[in-house]
Parts: structure tokens; C-alpha cells; sequence
């Protein structure tokens, strides 16, 4: 797999170091995506890759079928990142993803939001994405009970005791 990492090095200047991880949730996103790419969107733990600065964005992770010709398969990954830009990582299917930074801690801090974005995804990310209006009720030790309301509804968040009335805020 060494022509996927030199591919990397060779088409994004200032790459300091390529990770490749074979982590559960990459390989069972890959699998799920294997005929379309992974849209990650609205996360705010997007902003943990360069040039991103808002949580209301959507960037595509490609999947790429696993492929034993590892030279093939960098020609394909190459022609991909040819023509989009950026690309920030990348899936391969039923196997695991490559990302990559300026430095080692840079791959690292990638490799972490990946997959943190990984399991949102499996978790049901597109569900609740397109779910206008999320609410959670949260036990917190003792007797109390947070509702909360994502937008557009969060000025409706609401404190109650286990005696049923609200909570000033």
C-alpha cells in the first residue's frame, strides 16, 4: 500500500505524514457508502479540518473499491483528487481510510475527527440531519430532567423538576 501513501505525498504539497487506519467504523461506513461517497454535514467538528471555519458545510469522503492491484487503485485515488478539491481523506471499501497532514500531529488530529464523524454517521447522521427538529430529555443526578429543542426551536428548552414544574433559567 505504499503507492497510496507516495500518491499523496506526490499530489498535495506540504503533506508531512499519510496515516492509514483500519478502524471499525471506517471499515462499516465504506461498506454502507460502497456505490456513493459519504457526505459529512452541519458538524461542527468539520472546523477540525483546515479551511474550514463554519459547522453549515458538507464535504464528500470518497470510497474507493478495495483493490489488490495497489497501483490501479492509486491511479484511480490520483484522478479523483485531480478534478475535486479538497479532499481530506478517503475511504477504502470493507478496509479502512487514509488521511493525511502537515505534520504527524496534524494526521492525528484528522485520523480523531474522522472518526468521531464516522460513528455520528453510523450512529444515524443522515436521520437526524434531516429531522427539522431534534428533542432530547436528559436525566441529570438527583431529580432533575433537561428537555432540550435543537433549532429551530431552542428558545423552548425547558427545566423541570420530578415534581413536573419548570425551572426558572
Amino acid at each position: 500500500e505504499t503507492l497510496l501513501h507516495t500518491q499523496i505525498y506526490r499530489r498535495i504539497p506540504g503533506t508531512g505524514a499519510v496515516l492509514h487506519p483500519h478502524s471499525v467504523n471506517a471499515t462499516l461506513l465504506s461498506r454502507r457508502h460502497a456505490c456513493a461517497p459519504v457526505i459529512l454535514q452541519n458538524y461542527e467538528l468539520l472546523k477540525a479540518l483546515p479551511g474550514i471555519t463554519t459547522h453549515a458545510t458538507k464535504i464528500q469522503v470518497p470510497v474507493f473499491g478495495n483493490d489488490q492491484n495497489i497501483e490501479r487503485l492509486a491511479r484511480e485515488v490520483d484522478a479523483y483528487m485531480a478534478t475535486h478539491d479538497p479532499v481530506y481523506g478517503y475511504l477504502i471499501g470493507s478496509h479502512g481510510f487514509y488521511t493525511w497532514g502537515a505534520t504527524v500531529d496534524d494526521a492525528l488530529n484528522r485520523v480523531e475527527a474522522f472518526e468521531f464523524l464516522f460513528e455520528c454517521e453510523i450512529r444515524g447522521g443522515k436521520q437526524l440531519a434531516d429531522c427539522p427538529f431534534i428533542q432530547r430529555r436528559i436525566r441529570l443526578p438527583g431529580r432533575l430532567t433537561i428537555s432540550t429543542a435543537s433549532p429551530p426551536n431552542w428558545e423552548k428548552s425547558v427545566c423541570s423538576s420530578s415534581a413536573g414544574g419548570p425551572i426558572s433559567r
